[in-house]
């Protein structure tokens, strides 16, 4: 479904299926559970829309380029898979 995420999250929950959360927070949701992960936050409709862009760069979100669904400034926001965007999200420290 979305290469760059099923890969990633195969590493992370070797064949578990489901969310993984620790102190209350999501830490990563199967590709398998994804599409309804995004409904029940109420983006999916907005994404297969075009509404939704990637917090750094501002391209278009489609269900083949979501990375990263991050928390930022009490909102959820979602990364594409633009390698430059997932490492200014994965080190934290540039986030706009």
């Amino acid at each position: 479904m979305i290469k760059s995420v099923k890969n990633i999250l195969s590493i992370i929950l070797k064949q578990r299926r489901g969310v993984l959360v620790k102190n209350g927070k999501i830490k990563a949701v199967h590709d398998i559970d994804l599409e309804s992960y995004l409904d029940s936050l109420g983006w999916l409709n907005k994404i297969k829309k075009g509404k939704v862009k990637c917090i750094i760069c501002g391209q278009i979100i489609t269900l083949n380029n979501l990375q990263a669904i991050i928390p930022y400034k009490d909102k959820i926001q979602i990364c594409c898979s633009n390698i430059q965007c997932y490492q200014v999200i994965f080190n934290r420290s540039s986030v706009v």
